[in-house]
């Protein structure tokens, strides 16, 4: 108790704790969880208590029903959005109870608990960092807690197992005493008189707690009856009395050897008059009594195939999906397969859903796959196309494959009407982006929004499937008005989801007009849709929109606080996205702000197995280090990229993946390729470099790429004036952190054209604002005509003389023998003393002063 009680002193100064108390059954683990309830209780902490349903078949999250009271946020969860909002409408209940007082949360035998409630638990922990929070759970000895924050107590017994010798304490017969709790349970069933072993045996089969009426229809008994049977296995020490007139066993292992016990005949039975009792008493309230159903029915059929086990398994699968118990719902629709349930393929389509929903993708392939061969066995189109559009594109080649050929199969079959042939061409767009035929995505698109005018969750799948193959920043008109028609759905039908998506889109569509000040104004409407949604994943959504504004309007600390409270809530999840958003929102405040050692290091830029990352990982990588002044580790990286001209950017990447690829090129002046990417963006002046369908990242206009392209091709006036009108545009817009930017590259452009009073006048009108923004490295490079003189060393002299000739740091440590190292600060130097960004301006500068 002391080692618990300090543990409840460490949880009330906001450090959650989990205690984990394990023992022999027998060893006191219950009392002590009793006697821990009332000192907690005592010293004003909440007290919240549960305990697993102790037979299997319990509702979902079984523990959490019991553990939250009223008013209990379980009540909706058929209408949270997913699994994760669950978690955190648990989270916040659980830190409105700590309060200041805090709370303590106890569990009695979490090894049996349900897994969806074992689920929930590893999940909320994580959200409790800084609350009130205990948690004291026993459990056998036998089973590993895989929970943070644990602690584990063990209750040794020194005599022996306890629960045997309190067993043999209670046994009266004469000689030699069993040697086994099974062995000495039965010896003491015998000493009963018949009625009180067959309430013990039906008590048993239904579970740990069990109610008195339940009892006597299993057993067709009247009340007098029961009563007395009842008060005579209490007084023989089986079971225990509650107040709410229930049935209690006073231990878990007993239960187990009284049901070992029993023939199978008799057990077989027994679960079958259970199964009858239950569907007749539990009437109305028959949802919390699916999985025990299930369970009964199983066991009614022995090691044969059962209608009844089937049917019920399917309802509690079904009842289990609602509730996004996703793995419990795999486990039952399994089971339902096992008793030969009816409609196979109609099941095997539900577990791929909910395989799919669990991240179980291979599981749910072979169940799709298996469907398929159904429909085409029995020539049942209608499925074939709910094979098609059971699971989604999710990127993985073979995956997205199989799902592009069952759809196109589906609509090759001209039964199918024009709603499902509308869903399934924009499923089969969806994947057509994923695979990169965007020509086919367009098509299939614009037919699938053709058909489904009238159905609206067909026009819901349409306008989702053409946002995404319109999503580059050609069709920025086209999305704005995809943007309204999802917005009209979601509010005319209350569906907020669906409003949240065209509030999105529409946020989208103003990125590439720079419309900073459109975008603002939705917010506030996002983020009515988003509340409404609930769940980290809608307040996901809000906070990057809300972020990448605040960068863009050099809002620094504000970005930093809603990037790091996006990415800290999606990391305690675990949620995959977390860690690209966070580089790249850090790219690009670095970029302005300075890159520290983080970006810099390689192990932030591995985002393991997905190749979708791969190109990302090593162009945002060179262009931190370009940032950086580290070119020739830029260069090495960026070499790793291939020719610009292979590289595969889905439309909504396409602006960032260029205009990313062309500062890194200008930087490392790769004509060939600075060449090429100049080409690719031209066409798009008068946008904004933005990355599509959510737009984390935001570079500036697309003029301010182009201008760098110029400069590093040596085209000083095309450059110049590239960087006046990104001066120009950025003002407009309210965007001042790339105003900085691009005029510290147009004083650069003035400078290198000889315009040294310009660059000094421009210097000094930029150098307030970039100081005030916190813009440290843009601040240094404002000293353009600040030097009337030549500034540089002999030394520097003769290395910005190599530099113009176009040797990298190591082919100046080569040619001058020193360390590269060495070269690359005095380049470093050189840049700083003339006010300049990049080697091209450097090799310009040389050239100036020849012709002079």
């Amino acid at each position: 108790m002391t080692d618990v009680l300090r543990l409840l002193h460490a949880a009330m100064d906001a450090a959650p704790r989990v205690v984990c108390c394990s023992g022999e059954p027998g060893s006191g683990k219950t009392t002590l969880l009793r006697r821990f309830a009332d000192e907690v209780a005592r010293r004003g902490v909440l007290v919240r208590a549960a305990r697993s349903f102790g037979t299997p078949g319990p509702p979902p999250y079984w523990l959490w029903r019991q553990l939250l009271g009223d008013p209990h946020p379980l009540d909706a969860i058929g209408s949270a959005a997913d699994p994760a909002a669950l978690v955190e409408r648990i989270a916040d209940r659980v830190r409105r109870d700590a309060g200041e007082r805090g709370v303590a949360l106890l569990v009695d035998d979490l090894d049996l608990a349900d897994e969806p409630s074992l689920d929930v638990l590893r999940a909320v922990l994580p959200l409790l960092r800084d609350s009130r929070v205990l948690v004291f759970a026993t459990h056998d000895e036998r089973w590993r807690p895989d929970l943070p924050y644990v602690e584990r107590v063990h209750l040794a017994s020194p005599d022996g197992n306890p629960l045997l010798q309190r067993e043999l304490s209670r046994y009266s017969g004469s000689g030699e005493p069993p040697q086994t709790l099974d062995e000495l349970v039965a010896l003491r069933l015998d000493g009963l008189a018949p009625p009180v072993r067959r309430l013990l045996a039906a008590a048993a089969i239904l579970g740990h707690t069990v109610r008195p009426p339940l009892i006597a229809r299993v057993l067709d008994i009247d009340g007098p009856a029961l009563l007395a049977a009842m008060d005579e296995a209490a007084k023989a020490g089986f079971v225990v009395s509650q107040p709410d007139g229930s049935v209690e066993f006073d231990s878990g292992v007993v239960r187990a050897a009284i049901v070992a016990g029993l023939p199978p005949s008799e057990r077989v039975t027994l679960h079958r008059r259970a199964a009858e009792a239950i569907e007749e008493l539990a009437a109305g309230g028959i949802a919390d009594h699916l999985g025990e159903l299930t369970h009964h029915w199983s066991a009614a059929a022995s090691a044969g195939a059962s209608a009844e086990a089937a049917a019920w398994a399917r309802r509690a699968g079904d009842e289990a999906l609602r509730l996004h118990a996703y793995r419990e719902a795999q486990r039952l629709y399994r089971l339902a397969l096992d008793h030969g349930g009816a409609d196979r393929a109609d099941l095997l389509l539900a577990l791929a859903d909910a395989a799919f929903r669990a991240g179980g993708l291979a599981e749910a392939r072979r169940a799709c796959a298996e469907a398929l061969d159904i429909a085409r066995r029995t020539g049942a189109d209608a499925l074939v196309a709910r094979v098609a559009l059971t699971l989604e594109p999710c990127g993985d080649s073979t995956w997205d494959s199989d799902i592009h050929r069952w759809c196109a199969e589906a609509l090759g079959l001209s039964t199918q009407d024009d709603a499902t042939r509308a869903r399934l061409l924009a499923r089969l767009a969806q994947t057509a982006v994923y695979r990169g035929d965007n020509a086919e995505a367009e098509t299939a698109s614009a037919e699938a929004m053709r058909l489904a005018a009238g159905d609206t969750e067909a026009t819901i799948a349409a306008l989702s499937a053409r946002q995404l193959a319109r999503s580059g920043p050609d069709h920025a008109a086209e999305l704005a008005g995809l943007a309204e028609s999802m917005i009209a759905i979601g509010t005319a039908q209350r569906r907020p989801e669906t409003e949240m998506w065209g509030r999105l889109w529409s946020i989208d569509s103003r990125w590439y007009a720079g419309d900073l000040a459109g975008i603002e104004s939705e917010l506030p409407r996002l983020r009515r849709a988003t509340d409404q949604v609930g769940g980290p994943y809608a307040r996901w959504h809000l906070l990057l929109a809300r972020a990448a504004l605040a960068v863009a309007r050099a809002e620094f600390a504000e970005a930093d606080r809603l990037v790091d409270d996006a990415v800290g809530h999606f990391e305690r999840l675990n949620h995959p996205a977390a860690h690209g958003a966070s580089v790249g929102f850090r790219l690009i405040m670095g970029h302005h702000r300075g890159h520290g050692d983080e970006l810099l290091s390689p192990a932030v830029w591995d985002f393991g197995g997905d190749v979708r990352w791969e190109l990302f990982a090593r162009l945002g990588r060179a262009f931190v280090l370009a940032d950086a002044g580290r070119l020739d580790e830029a260069a090495s990286v960026y070499s790793r990229c291939g020719s610009p001209a292979g590289w595969f950017l889905a439309p909504p990447a396409e602006l960032m993946g260029y205009a990313v690829g062309a500062q890194v090129a200008a930087a490392l002046k790769v004509a060939d390729d600075v060449r090429f990417l100049r080409e690719r963006l031209s066409r798009h002046r008068g946008r904004f470099v933005v990355a599509g369908a959510g737009p984390g990242n935001f570079l500036g206009p697309v003029e301010l790429t182009l201008g760098k392209c110029a400069a590093a091709l040596g085209d000083w006036a095309v450059a110049r004036a590239d960087f006046t009108t990104a001066s120009e545009v950025c003002g407009r817009v309210g965007a001042p952190g790339f105003r900085v930017e691009a005029d510290c590259e147009l004083g650069a452009a003035l400078a290198a054209l000889g315009d040294l009073a310009g660059a000094a006048a421009l210097a000094e009108r930029t150098r307030p604002m970039a100081n005030a923004l916190g813009m440290a490295p843009w601040s240094a490079r404002l000293a353009f005509g600040t030097v009337t003189e030549d500034p540089l060393t002999a030394r520097e002299r003769q290395i910005a003389a190599l530099v113009a000739q176009g040797l990298s740091n190591r082919g100046i440590a080569e040619a001058l023998v020193i360390a590269e190292r060495t070269a690359q600060n005095h380049v470093q130097h050189i840049l700083t003393k003339l006010g300049f960004t990049n080697r091209a301006q450097i090799a310009a500068w040389v050239a100036k002063r020849s012709d002079e």
